[in-house]
């Protein structure tokens, strides 16, 4: 299978917003560009063509991801004094709810039902929900799912390393430290488990579309970008990206964005049979 990488910018950081640097961006179909913007513990929300400061608190750490048309979903992830981490806002700045959710949060995911947090080793092995590895909260913060006490012969989840929203109640997760390929679904408690390539160890972001993996470096290389047809065992190498990136779920139109410091790109994969 022969592989194109089409890739596009779709925001430079102004001269308005120098001092500040981005932190975390989403990518919808239906709603367009989020960003946002730090400086020291100040943070920015670029939605579109509008801007505003984040109004509740000082944030060390923060992503941010669409829920629908008028909301959105801003975590902190290194919230350590079990304050409230979760906040959910609309795009005129309003706060409409908040919660906690856990320290060392690793990812976020948005799913019809609800948020997926998964944490890294320090959230892991820390104290609290955490512990789970892998919560689904609903939007009000009540605990729907957890990955440790809800499921039966699960693969350990050290840290997970990388996460992606599949379809209906599915996630996706590539978790440290064996790296296997779970697809689980949260409304029948399932898991399907596929082994990886050791070439593949250590990526932190992965895109499914239909029956490929496509995954974003590894311990050697940061951006490179592997396709591997799940449940072959070698991967192909089709591109890299520039700086953090994410895969975009179900997107019908891009399948990663990534951001540096001041821009932020947005990638497609397009499959061609040789």
């Amino acid at each position: 299978m022969n592989f194109v990488l089409d890739q596009e910018v779709l925001y430079k950081k102004s001269a308005e917003w120098s001092e500040y640097e981005i932190c975390s961006a989403d990518w919808h179909d239906s709603h367009g560009l989020l960003i946002a913007l730090r400086k020291e513990q100040h943070t920015v929300l670029c939605i579109n063509e509008t801007s505003f400061v984040f109004p509740a608190q000082s944030l060390s750490s923060t992503f941010v991801r669409w829920i629908d048309s008028n909301h959105f979903v801003i975590v902190d992830r290194r919230n350590t004094e079990g304050k409230d981490n979760v906040f959910i806002m609309d795009l005129e700045g309003t706060l409409c709810h908040s919660f906690y959710g856990g320290e060392g949060v690793q990812d976020v995911e948005v799913a019809e039902n609800g948020i997926w947090l998964s944490y890294h080793d320090e959230g892991v092995t820390g104290s609290g929900i955490s512990e789970e590895g892998l919560v689904l909260f609903g939007y009000n913060g009540k605990v729907l799912f957890r990955y440790f006490s809800d499921l039966a012969n699960k693969p350990y989840i050290d840290d997970c390393y990388a996460m992606t929203q599949g379809a209906g109640s599915t996630i996706w997760l590539f978790p440290y430290s064996e790296f296997p390929l779970i697809q689980l679904n949260a409304a029948t408690k399932e898991l399907q488990i596929y082994k990886m390539p050791q070439v593949l160890h250590g990526t932190r972001s992965i895109c499914i579309r239909e029956n490929y993996v496509y995954t974003v470096g590894n311990y050697k290389y940061d951006g490179r970008l592997y396709a591997l047809e799940i449940g072959r065992k070698t991967p192909q190498i089709i591109g890299e990206l520039e700086g953090y990136s994410k895969g975009l779920g179900l997107s019908k139109r891009y399948d990663f964005i990534s951001f540096t410091e001041g821009t932020v790109r947005i990638y497609t994969i397009k499959q061609a049979r040789s």
